[in-house]
């Protein structure tokens, strides 16, 4: 699996967007966008909070949605130690969304790699400071 990925930085300087995209000639790859909004306004006990969502408009069957939801779920789950060991030491909180863009289920073993790679690369550009 290769795949890239295409930072972009919005206007507003509290919150960020990273782009996932495969690189598979696909007509409709599977995407992962995540948008991470830096506050300190609500403080709780755990670094990070995420929400995923998989929209109906992609993915029109509900079990097909559960699906691929309890898999992003389970790979940010076994993973979040890559994110947290960042966030503890230097004592930040992120709140972290992610979209699932594709229009069809995708394997769990893809979908962990790039949650693996998203989080590596958030907190590498994150240890660089955005730009």
């Amino acid at each position: 699996m290769s795949a890239t990925m295409v930072p972009f930085v919005s206007q507003d300087p509290e919150v960020h967007v990273l782009y996932f995209r495969s690189e598979k000639s696909s007509p409709a790859p599977p995407q992962l966008p995540a948008t991470v909004s830096h506050s300190n306004q609500d403080k709780t006990p755990y670094p990070a909070q995420v929400l995923i969502v998989v929209p109906k408009k992609n993915v029109a069957r509900a079990v097909d949605r559960n699906l691929i939801k309890r898999r992003l779920r389970e790979a940010y789950r076994k993973n979040k130690e890559l994110l947290y060991d960042f966030l503890s030491k230097d004592g930040k909180q992120y709140a972290l969304a992610i979209v699932f863009t594709g229009t069809a289920p995708v394997s769990y073993e893809e979908l962990e790699g790039k949650i693996i790679l998203s989080l590596q690369r958030l907190v590498k550009e994150n240890e660089e400071g955005f730009k």
